[in-house]
């Protein structure tokens, strides 16, 4: 999976290197992007926004929160429960996919956050 200045995000498959699906966004840029264990959900991130995208359906959830800059990153826990993200906002953030919502904001950094990650056992 990539993203792209061009608005979208594509899928490949790891093996052949065929293209599997193309995610077209609305924004004007997706900088970064995650997929789930089971290849049904993708996070992407723009200006201000993550967004919760189902691949099938193409229905989404906005993660809003970050302000005055871009969501540089984004990552999904090994369960699939969580996503962090990193901005321009100084803060990596917490949500929880189901219902959206912020869980947690991490402060503590003095300029844009490019990058964040979990841990492989996923609880750091």
């Amino acid at each position: 999976i990539a993203s792209s200045n061009d608005k979208k995000v594509i899928i490949w498959d790891a093996i052949s290197g065929a293209q599997r699906t193309t995610l077209k966004q609305d924004a004007s840029w997706v900088l970064s992007c995650a997929i789930d264990s089971t290849g049904s959900l993708v996070v992407t991130t723009t200006y201000e926004i993550a967004k919760i995208i189902e691949i099938k359906t193409g229905k989404s959830k906005l993660l809003r929160g970050h302000v005055g800059g871009d969501v540089n990153d984004c990552d999904l826990s090994n369960d699939d429960k969580f996503v962090l993200t990193a901005g321009d906002d100084k803060t990596a953030r917490l949500w929880d996919v189901k219902s959206g919502l912020e869980l947690v904001k991490y402060r503590g950094h003095t300029s844009y956050v490019y990058s964040c990650a979990f841990t492989s056992c996923g609880t750091r």
